[in-house]
Formats: structure tokens, sequence, C-alpha cells
């Protein structure tokens, strides 16, 4: 008797497991390590995709690789390319450092702290991630969804749109 309490609490407990592990769409389906232990960490960029739309029919695709950007627009033969760099820290006190150079003249950086959203809406605790740049005189918040989070492996998406207006972007980071 005493064995079966112990075998269904096991049970009971690798049950709520699985399916409270996994909370971005491509999650590892269990880790032993915590969503935060797993964040934490120096992340840098392998690649990435940004989709860019202006009203009224003019749109950029950007692709990143490690070291490089090719942007490409709809409507004309113009490509551009250039260096890149991108990186993100995490820190487990709660504060960020990202600095970043995307695109000609795109070059930024979040001093701040960061943390996982509260499972607002539809999502899910801990499946949205916040950086606050605390150097700024108007705050600035940028919220990322987290598609894929693994030991090594750090996949962040968001978008925006406003009308015909908006973007979309995907970068995939490794330490």
């Amino acid at each position: 008797m005493k064995s079966q309490k112990i075998y269904l609490s096991v049970l009971l407990l690798l049950s709520l497991c699985f399916t409270e592990c996994k909370k971005g769409e491509d999650d590892p389906l269990l880790s032993l390590r915590t969503r935060k232990a797993r964040v934490v960490g120096k992340w840098k960029l392998v690649s990435g995709l940004k989709t860019t739309v202006s009203f009224p029919s003019w749109t950029t695709t950007t692709e990143y690789t490690r070291n490089e950007y090719i942007q490409k627009y709809t409507g004309s033969n113009q490509t551009e390319k250039g260096d890149i760099f991108y990186f993100i820290e995490f820190k487990k006190n709660g504060e960020v450092n990202e600095s970043r150079q995307l695109e000609y003249n795109d070059r930024h950086g979040i001093v701040g702290t960061w943390n996982f959203t509260g499972g607002i809406g539809g999502k899910k605790n801990k499946e949205e991630i916040l950086l606050h740049d605390s150097r700024v005189i108007f705050p600035s918040d940028i919220v990322y969804n987290i598609k894929e989070l693994r030991a090594k492996k750090l996949v962040l998406v968001r978008g925006y749109q406003y009308n015909a207006n908006g973007f979309n972007e995907e970068f995939t980071f490794e330490q």
C-alpha cells in the first residue's frame, strides 16, 4: 500500500512537470533546470529574420547570420549588406545588458532589468520576457515571446502591427 502511494505521488509529480515545463512552442518537453536558470547567461546571435511592412506595399526582409545582415526590398532590386553584432546578457539578479548593431545606423543597447511576464491573456507564465531600459527618461520596455529555451539555445520572437504597417522578427541565440 505504501509503495502504491509513493508510485502515485511520483506519477503525479511527473505529470505536472510534463504539463508545466514546456512553455514555448519549441521548448524541450522536460528540463531539469528552471526556466530562469536556462535564461541566465550571455547569449550571442547566430541567426535571425525580420520582415517590415510599410504602407502601401513596401516590404523589407532582413536576414541575419552570426556576423552580417542582408536586407532586401520588395519593388526594387536594392540589397544592402553589412556587419552586425548582437549580445544579450541576462544576470541572475535581474539585470540585463544588451548591445546590438543589426543594420546600418541601428546601434543601440539596453542597460536595465529583465523579468518574465506573469501569464498575461492567453500566454503561459514565463512564456514572455520583458527587457526594461532604466537609462532613458521615458521608460522603454521590450517584450519578447520565448519560442524556444534550451540549455544553450534561445529563440526570441516579437511583432507589431498597426493598420497596414508592422514588423515581425525572430532571433536565435547561443551561449
